[in-house]
Parts: structure tokens; sequence; C-alpha cells
């Protein structure tokens, strides 16, 4: 395959099953050297990093169902759309008491 930035030759087949219109894109790639994808994600992060951090505090602060959801589904199997709305109820309720028991204590 032909790489699209560099055009060299890497070698490798990649066999898609495209349409006859497409067919021809089946011989390009991107080679792991010209691939900057995630040096540029990370460069628009760092760029940006104070709109999400406002932005994740503004959903920790009204606890949605989205982000309840990804809370519980984090470090298990379950991905946060397969969550029952009765368990994020539940671990809203959680969250709001652990939150007004920490500003308590503090």
């Amino acid at each position: 395959m032909k790489c699209l930035k560099c055009l060299k030759e890497d070698g490798k087949s990649q066999s898609l099953s495209l349409p006859l219109e497409l067919e021809h894109i089946n011989k390009y790639t991107i080679c792991d050297k010209c691939d900057d994808t995630g040096e540029y994600a990370s460069k628009y992060y760092h760029k940006h990093r104070v709109h999400y951090k406002e932005l994740h505090e503004e959903y920790k602060d009204k606890l949605t169902d989205s982000y309840v959801a990804n809370c519980f589904a984090d470090k298990t199997i379950f991905k946060a759309k397969d969550v029952p709305k009765d368990i994020i109820k539940a671990k809203r309720q959680y969250m709001r008491m652990k939150k007004t028991l920490k500003e308590n204590i503090e």
C-alpha cells in the first residue's frame, strides 16, 4: 500500500470490500510515521484544557444522566448506554450524599 502523505510503499496489503467506484482507495493508507493524530489531539486538548475543565465541573455539578452512567460504567464491563435508569437514579443519590458529607466535613 502507498502512503498518502509521503508516497512510500510499505508492501502491506489490505482487502476491504468497497464498491467499484471506491476500489482505488484500497491501494492507499497513511503510514505510522506520517500519522500524527495522537499528537494533534494532545495539542488540541492542551490548547483548550480550561474549556474542558469547566465543562467537566459543570457535568459534575449537574450530575446529568450521561455523566452518572459513565461514572458507574468506568472500570466495569458495562457501557454507559446499558445502565438502567433506576441504577442511574441510585448512583446519583449516592454521589449527592457523598458530596454533601464531604462538604460538611470540611
